[in-house]
């Protein structure tokens, strides 16, 4: 009876005390955890809203770059420079050119854009807005009153992006990147190139970047009047007090609490020109978040405790019985035993419980003397590894490439060191948001290396990858061509990341440039312009016919052999200048003999254009050379052959247009013919006597 009652109080003694710590640490810390997931939740919204409201920049520094690339085009610069009348506008020889350059550009983003527009600053009503219902200019259009207006033509900016403002032909309200056209010669502004964006376009970034989080978007301008909110009619007419929008400060210095129609809300702005964006995320969010993990927490350390009051429970009934067994032998020693009994020393040593006593001090004891063991052997495991890690970070360092890690889930590319600064440690990371999904927006890279690119990211790793980057390096873009080469690693038998190496393909590119271009000219030489053709002539017809043009230049020969061939390779340079300045971007130019060029124009949209562009090479082309007694004066014969009509091959079409440009010389020079079949029979009788 004794022997329970000791029992009883030793478990009292233990495990009463530890209990009640535990449940006042309990109590404690449930408090400090309600308040740190609270501050992690709001920190967490703060954040996203903050990543939601940076793409809006993105996607404007994307908008401007396509505005200021756009407003260079000659296209537009021909067009805008040839108008005249309103009415007659679709009959401009550049119309279909200019058109296309717009059409081109509202593609990229129209995911983001209003409409895109192009004006004429010499005509007050001459607009082409692209917009969802199709071409429009409204008759009351006034260019001078827009609000790009002014800064472009005083010749202060470049590009513009402007205020809030009503849009003229359907009355959104918008903002405006707008870019001059200007004149070649004089650098008067002559026209503009602009992408509208209307205000519920910025809602539409943020709410698709972030669509699990559901933001209130508000857009103010600089004098607190609400340009844009979800419960306003009369935008423009709202004050941010008037729909309950006011900023206070919270409990932390960093704190900021956003009070949107009487509900406390986390969030972020950004200002942007001279307007600011809220991306405001309601706090009941956070509460919520708040009382699941502190009720979950709560649950949890119950279950513990309870689990751990057993275990204490328990141990103190096993470690109390020895106790117990040593306390009623001594009691027996003093009261039970009289001074002529013989007592069992072996009986009295080794009680009941004795063996788990000792069993538990030679555990411990082997514990102690193992963790000495595992003591010396984590130092010598340090001081390997330390070695392996300074081996490691030199063999980065002496390494011309960077190891680079890619998550598949969000698409984030992390290197080490940088492929673009080799005077950056290969240990430090970088790290590259959105990494996929620039390239598919770079114009750098082709179809066929955005596909590759996919693949490779996508998990498929077997092939490396040739892609062209971006960087600003001293404030001036630059683009660096690498080589991606990696392994996928795989969770449950999917792909979850990429760990690879980046190399620098600059050096390469470089090499194949100089084998495929004339050192002269710097156009493609006869084998590259071939492949080139053919490669675009094996991928399809496109939207409209391509055609391909031979051009000979006249009495070339004359200039070499009575001006020498130093001038002979000025005037090809000069040549070659005129030419690149009169067709696309993406039209093929090669040099494919001595004084003969090719040149495979693509997507010709009729005749008209297509004589419109010959009869310009022919004037820019034409020039004389006063040389002793006489003038030499050089000339253009040009052969057209059109595909498909003309040929479906390199080989078709060049015989075709051949047989052209030998007609043309036939004819008298100084022009071009376009081949349509009839010439043929005069080709074959006249060109051996030529």
């Amino acid at each position: 009876m004794k022997k329970n009652s000791m029992r009883k109080k030793l478990i009292l003694m233990t495990i009463v005390p530890i209990t009640a710590v535990l449940l006042a640490a309990g109590i404690i810390g449930t408090s400090f955890v309600s308040e740190n997931v609270r501050q992690l939740a709001y920190d967490g919204e703060t954040s996203a809203a903050a990543l939601a409201a940076s793409n809006i920049r993105s996607e404007l520094e994307s908008i401007e770059e396509i505005v200021i690339y756009k407003s260079h085009s000659v296209a537009l610069h021909d067009f805008l420079k040839t108008i005249t009348d309103r009415d007659e506008i679709t009959e401009n020889e550049y119309y279909s050119y200019a058109m296309g350059e717009l059409d081109s550009a509202v593609s990229e983003q129209r995911h983001i854009i209003h409409s895109g527009f192009i004006a004429s600053f010499r005509h007050d009503n001459i607009m082409f807005e692209n917009s969802a219902s199709g071409w429009s200019a409204p008759e009351d259009f006034n260019i001078s009153a827009m609000p790009y207006f002014a800064p472009l033509t005083s010749g202060s900016t470049e590009i513009y992006v402007t205020p809030v403002y009503k849009n003229p032909s359907d009355g959104q309200m918008i903002t405006t990147v707008a870019g001059a056209v200007r004149n070649e010669n004089t650098g008067e502004a002559i026209g503009v190139f602009g992408i509208n964006i209307s205000l519920s376009c910025y809602s539409d970034i943020i709410s698709n970047s972030n669509p699990e989080n559901k933001f209130s978007i508000v857009i103010t301008d600089n004098t607190g009047t609400v340009a844009y909110s979800p419960y306003t009619e009369d935008i423009m007419k709202a004050s941010a007090e008037s729909i309950g929008l006011n900023i206070t400060s919270g409990s932390a210095e960093d704190t900021v609490t956003y009070i949107f129609k009487n509900t406390e809300m986390a969030g972020h702005q950004l200002q942007i020109e001279d307007y600011t964006i809220y991306a405001l995320s309601p706090m009941s969010n956070i509460t919520e978040i708040v009382s699941d993990n502190v009720l979950r927490t709560i649950v949890i350390y119950t279950v513990v405790l309870i689990i751990i009051v057993l275990i204490l429970t328990y141990m103190a009934g096993v470690l109390s019985e020895p106790i117990s067994d040593y306390s009623e032998q001594l009691r027996k020693i003093n009261l039970d035993v009289s001074p002529d009994t013989e007592l069992d020393t072996e009986q009295l040593l080794r009680p009941k419980g004795y063996y788990e006593i000792e069993t538990l001090a030679k555990t411990f004891n082997d514990l102690f003397i193992r963790n000495a063991e595992m003591v010396k052997t984590l130092k010598e495991m340090n001081l390997t590894s330390e070695r392996e890690r300074r081996l490691y970070q030199t063999a980065l360092e002496s390494s011309s490439d960077v190891v680079f890690e890619y998550d598949i889930a969000t698409d984030k590319m992390t290197t080490y060191g940088s492929f673009f600064d080799k005077n950056v440690p290969k240990t430090t990371p970088i790290v590259y948001s959105s990494f996929l999904g620039k390239i598919y927006q770079s114009r750098d890279n082709s179809e066929a290396a955005k596909e590759q690119a996919s693949l490779f990211f996508g998990g498929n790793c077997s092939k490396p990858v040739q892609i062209c980057q971006s960087c600003i390096k001293n404030r001036e873009k630059k683009k660096v061509w690498i080589i991606l080469e990696g392994t996928a690693v795989t969770d449950n038998g999917r792909a979850v990341k990429i760990i690879g190496k980046v190399s620098n393909a600059d050096q390469v590119m470089m090499l194949k440039s100089e084998a495929e271009t004339d050192a002269l000219t710097g156009f493609l030489n006869k084998m590259s312009t071939e492949s080139y053709i053919a490669s675009c002539i094996e991928a399809g017809s496109g939207e409209r016919g391509h055609a391909m043009a031979l051009i000979d230049i006249d009495n070339f020969k004359a200039v070499n052999d009575n001006l020498g061939h130093s001038m002979g390779d000025a005037v090809l340079k000069e040549i070659a200048c005129k030419l690149r300045y009169i067709f696309r971007d993406d039209d093929i130019l090669g040099r494919i003999g001595g004084d003969e060029f090719m040149v495979f124009i693509k997507n010709v949209s009729d005749i008209d254009a297509l004589t419109s562009i010959c009869t310009r090479v022919c004037s820019s082309i034409k020039k004389d050379f006063e040389c002793k007694d006489k003038n030499i004066t050089i000339s253009s014969s040009i052969g057209i052959a059109l595909f498909p009509a003309h040929g479906n091959s390199f080989t078709e079409l060049y015989s075709a247009a051949d047989i052209a440009m030998y007609h043309t010389k036939i004819n008298g020079k100084d022009g071009f013919t376009i081949y349509d079949g009839h010439e043929r029979v005069e080709y074959k009788s006249q060109r051996l006597e030529y």
